[in-house]
């Protein structure tokens, strides 16, 4: 026991010779050696006391930026961890009775224990008091770490969690009264501070700000009073310490962008905790969240607004704008005005699509009333200023004029556009959807939807042209969807334009196949009554144009889909919303008239179960579980009919899922699948167990050869159509019972019977997984 009590002092001796390995594996042993005797660690015992001693001594161990450990990670990091552990240990859980339910609810609340054989509260709060001091000394960052800005403290990651756990034990308010003491001078605009010390602080709040946003917000309701004044005290401080770290950013000297990063970071994580509060309880959250844009916006704009400085600001905004956007707060003309403008400026993409986020947020407060309001077509119009210059300069008889510098830079100014565009219709949208805004009167609160819609000429000249780059191709494919979904009267217009282009891109079997069959699925289900009637032809005609493409007659070969996967999940997710919307489409097109992709669809999709691409078998069970169910609707005009032609191709393509890959999570929806073809009628007076009987004894016969010996097919078919059998008696018998013919399917699927045929074939699928490659 002496030995491992002096093992800290010769880790820490290892270390100051900078033999770090050896440090390390020292600490090894000794945090192995406490991890695994945590009750005398615990524990007021003198041995208890010593053992704390030295682990605060390894949890003390600097982190060279000269030498580190093989391993890449500072040496302290297991005792840090040690230490988190020791503070789990030494606290309680709480809970208590939530007593309007009468059940038992646990909160995410922890006393330190008062147990005998345990450290007292004072003691235990003594401790890990010296460990957050020790810890604040040695994140300070180093002379070496001043002079080169992008160089970090090492132990910044390794301390974050036993940070949290310190301040989950401390309380917040300890924590943050602590933490902020030695930085002194913030209260005072004259005073000077140490920005080493400073840094330090922000890093430990940084670390801690997950558990000090819970109590700002969970503090209402709790325990009372008690906690929603600790509530106010925590985010006075945190209030406090936002507004005066502004006022010292010049006496920072070179450490100034090192805090600024950190102090975006404060902002990240507590102002929006820190809003919620404010919102809450009737303060003042429009002022913070104006300090927030002013700051970012000045950081934005400042000389060093580089990458990672410009995207923490990007980010700090989004925070608040949800915020803002969550309280419906009002949005002043000059912070609309503000983004507008840092969006103009902004450097790189993904900065300026964090701001086009931000700005339909803020858009998304704008109230329908009073008319004084600000005008969401102005900032949608400024947003996308350059969106019809940029796609009229990529159409054909342009873009031939452009070099590829050029023709680069114009794609990349359409492509955001076309982004933002997007962005402000779905943010919109959801705002629209909030306010129950559904009347006529109301369509014109998506402005973003008819400012694309009224570029759709140069949208198409775009889409033929050979300098248009994927990635805008890729974006109006996502505007027209959400064009659709979100302003459909207004997309009207151009939706047979929409959706040639949709059935152009999809028939070539192209890369972005799901993002154009987005788009005609949204077509399919918006389209109603005589919107439906108007545009049912070009409807249509997209449909049969991708049922007729060679890309999509590849998938009727057995496994043919698994050398595109991503084009024929496209396909067969297409033809599910189309059986979905079978019954609309029949009624418009003719009972008699067979349906673009439907008809072929049965065919496609058991082609496709044989595909060893575990989501393209399962996309192709889901299809023709969704062509069986539109087909057993009565209102579906001959749905057995359709079902009777695909019958043997149907069967065969569930026979060929089961000697696949990853064959066993296919069983389920071949049994269910095989059930929900009992539920149909069949023409010429054909019963559905005799049908499929039928088919199953010969697509067995057509297995490859040596696969089943002649007694075994008959066995396997004759079980089979045994369990069929019973699965339609069950179904009579339900129907004479009064219940519909098509709803007990899933009551059928927990019925014995079933069970049974799910073991005949998983016994089927498990004997033969190894045969067929």
């Amino acid at each position: 026991m002496d030995f491992m009590l002096q093992v800290p002092q010769a880790a820490a001796q290892a270390a100051a010779s900078r033999d770090m390995d050896r440090a390390e594996r020292l600490c090894m042993v000794f945090t192995q050696f406490c991890d695994y005797n945590v009750s005398t660690l615990g524990s007021p015992s003198d041995l208890g006391n010593k053992l704390r001693n030295g682990l605060l001594q390894a949890a003390f161990i600097p982190a060279y930026l000269d030498a580190e450990p093989t391993s890449g990670a500072p040496v302290a990091v297991g005792p840090l961890a040690t230490c988190q552990y020791l503070a789990e240990h030494l606290q309680t859980p709480l809970k208590h009775n939530t007593e309007a339910s009468g059940s038992r609810v646990s909160i995410h609340r922890r006393e330190l224990s008062s147990r005998s054989d345990m450290l007292g509260p004072e003691e235990t709060r003594a401790f890990f008091l010296q460990l957050l001091h020790g810890l604040l000394t040695n994140l300070q960052p180093t002379q070496q770490q001043e002079q080169d800005q992008a160089n970090e403290s090492p132990l910044r990651e390794a301390c974050k969690d036993v940070l949290a756990a310190v301040c989950q034990l401390l309380g917040p308010e300890q924590f943050l009264q602590t933490v902020l003491q030695p930085v002194g001078g913030l209260t005072d605009p004259a005073a000077s501070v140490d920005p080493q010390v400073l840094e330090a602080a922000l890093v430990a709040i940084v670390a801690a700000s997950e558990v000090i946003s819970s109590s700002i917000e969970g503090a209402e309701g709790d325990d009372g009073p008690e906690d929603e004044t600790a509530a106010q005290g925590i985010a006075n401080t945190i209030l406090q310490l936002l507004l005066h770290l502004s006022s010292k950013s010049s006496s920072l000297g070179q450490c100034a962008d090192r805090i600024q990063l950190v102090e975006l970071e404060v902002m990240q994580t507590l102002a929006p905790a820190l809003m919620h509060h404010l919102a809450a309880t009737g303060g003042q959250a429009q002022d913070l969240m104006n300090f927030v844009l002013n700051k970012t916006g000045q950081l934005l704009q400042g000389p060093k607004a580089d990458t990672v400085v410009s995207m923490s600001a990007a980010r700090a905004i989004v925070q608040v704008c949800e915020v803002a956007e969550t309280h419906n707060m009002p949005m002043p003309v000059s912070t609309l005005d503000g983004l507008l403008q840092l969006i103009q400026q902004a450097t790189t993409s993904d900065v300026e699509q964090e701001l086009a986020v931000s700005l339909a947020l803020c858009l998304s407060c704008i109230p329908i009333s009073p008319p004084a309001s600000p005008n969401r077509q102005h900032y949608v119009s400024g947003l996308l200023q350059s969106l019809p210059a940029s796609l009229q300069q990529l159409a054909p008889q342009h873009s031939a004029q452009l070099s590829s510098e050029q023709a680069a830079s114009v794609n990349a100014a359409a492509a955001s556009s076309l982004q933002h565009a997007r962005t402000l219709m779905m943010f919109m949208q959801s705002w629209r959807d909030s306010q129950n805004c559904h009347d006529q009167l109301h369509q014109s609160l998506n402005p973003a939807a008819e400012a694309f819609v009224s570029c759709w000429p140069l949208v198409e000249q775009a889409l033929s042209s050979d300098a248009t780059a994927v990635t805008v191709k890729d974006r109006i494919a996502s505007c027209c969807t959400a064009a659709i979904r979100v302003h459909l009267p207004c997309s009207l217009p151009v939706l047979p334009g929409m959706l040639q282009a949709a059935a152009g891109a999809v028939a070539t079997g192209s890369s972005s196949a799901h993002l154009w069959t987005a788009t005609l699925a949204a077509a399919l289900d918006q389209l109603q009554g005589q919107q439906l009637d108007h545009l049912l032809r070009p409807l249509m005609e997209a449909l049969s144009m991708i049922d007729k493409s060679a890309p999509a007659q590849s998938l009727m070969d057995r496994a043919g889909g698994d050398t595109n996967p991503d084009f024929t999940i496209s396909v067969l997710n297409l033809t599910v919303t189309v059986a979905r919307n079978a019954i609309k489409l029949q009624a418009g097109n003719g009972a008699s008239s067979s349906l673009p992709l439907l008809d072929s669809g049965l065919y496609r999709a058991a082609a496709c179960a044989a595909c060893n691409h575990k989501d393209i078998a399962a996309s192709s069970l889901t299809c023709m579980s969704s062509i069986l169910e539109a087909s057993s609707s009565s209102r579906f005009q001959s749905g057995g009919q359709l079902v009777y032609r695909a019958g043997q191709s149907i069967v065969q393509g569930l026979l060929a899922a089961l000697l696949a890959v990853s064959a066993l999570a296919r069983v389920h929806k071949v049994c269910s699948i095989i059930v929900e073809m009992t539920g149909l009628s069949y023409p010429e007076g054909q019963t559905p167990d005799s049908c499929i009987a039928g088919w199953l004894h010969t697509s067995i016969q057509q297995l490859p050869p040596g696969l089943m010996e002649a007694q075994e097919q008959v066995r396997f078919a004759s079980e089979c159509s045994t369990l069929v059998q019973s699965i339609v008696a069950e179904r009579k018998q339900s129907i004479n019972a009064g219940s519909s013919g098509t709803a007990d399917n899933r009551a059928l699927q927990s019925g014995t019977v079933f069970k049974h045929l799910k073991k005949c074939i998983r016994d089927f699928a498990e004997c033969h997984q190894h045969d067929v490659t």
